[in-house]
């Protein structure tokens, strides 16, 4: 009778929890924003490296 009213926990998967499966990012970019603004950023170091000597 005793083994009639044991609580079985869930089981967490083999350990692979994953808490945070809705968290999503308040900011987010296209690849394009990304890789234009990489280009940006190469141009202008080496505008400064140019200019600068």
């Amino acid at each position: 009778m005793a083994r009639d009213k044991r609580i079985n926990m869930p089981q967490s998967g083999g350990g692979l929890t994953r808490y945070f499966d809705t968290a999503g990012s308040k900011i987010t970019f296209t690849p394009q924003s990304v890789v234009l603004g990489i280009v940006a950023i190469i141009i202008v170091i080496l505008a400064v490296k140019f200019y600068l000597g």
